[in-house]
């Protein structure tokens, strides 16, 4: 699984939407199985709507998986400060959550 960089309600660096296309294609020579998953999918499957914030995502993870990951989610983003590297955690997590199957 991989977020979808060419979704609509993504926005990526032109380098960063280069590297991916050479990761699926990659995979497709191995012929590995791949997933490509927006970020909306991610929300309305974790939050139950489309709308959402990615801080909204972590803390719905953090109470989710208490005891591993409740002690990592920083606290709430101010528009002057930088985006907390510990959020990298909760967006894969988020993506194995969110697509996850339901039955095992």
């Amino acid at each position: 699984m991989l977020p979808n960089v060419g979704a609509a309600d993504t926005r990526r660096a032109a380098r960063i939407k280069i590297l991916h296309r050479k990761i699926v294609a990659w995979a497709g020579k191995q012929q590995l199985k791949m997933r490509l998953i927006s970020v909306t999918q991610v929300r309305t499957q974790l939050l139950g709507a489309a709308k959402g914030t990615k801080f909204a995502v972590a803390e719905t993870l953090a109470t989710k998986f208490q005891a591993e990951l409740g002690t990592r989610l920083p606290p709430k983003r101010r528009p002057w400060m930088s985006e907390d590297p510990r959020m990298d955690i909760f967006d894969a997590v988020g993506l194995a959550v969110a697509f996850w199957p339901k039955d095992k």
